[in-house]
């Protein structure tokens, strides 16, 4: 998610986005979370949300193994990024948050090209 662009200087504080997710594996729910964020300074400045970040990600991976995948995708967060992986369940769960869209696919497009099926994401995804 982008909270406005900045080729354009659009830093989106008269915005209000909701999302509610709500996962189910065979009719079972094995995750929900919502998301609401204004143009608040509580919501996008406070430290314990977004600390002024224009751009986060979610990234949620369920499958075998997700012991090895956790220090798999820990090993590729960068130094100094503002992004954290743990493993809750049946379920590896990734965030992050940047200052940019470019500095935000930065961090997540090797974890996602990590746990592609493929091993490789679509071209279109590369930087």
């Amino acid at each position: 998610m982008l909270l406005g662009r900045d080729a354009m200087g659009e830093d989106a504080r008269d915005a209000l986005f909701r999302d509610n997710w709500r996962i189910r594996r065979n009719g079972r729910l094995v995750h929900a979370e919502a998301t609401h964020i204004d143009g608040s300074d509580l919501s996008r400045d406070n430290p314990a949300l977004l600390a002024g970040a224009r751009a986060f990600a979610t990234i949620i991976h369920f499958g075998p193994d997700l012991a090895r995948r956790l220090e798999q995708v820990r090993a590729l967060l960068p130094e100094g990024a503002t992004a954290a992986a743990s493993v809750s369940g049946e379920r590896l769960v990734i965030r992050a948050m940047a200052n940019s869209g470019l500095a935000l696919r930065r961090t997540i497009v090797p974890i996602l090209g990590a746990l592609a099926r493929a091993g490789t994401l679509p071209r279109l995804w590369h930087l």
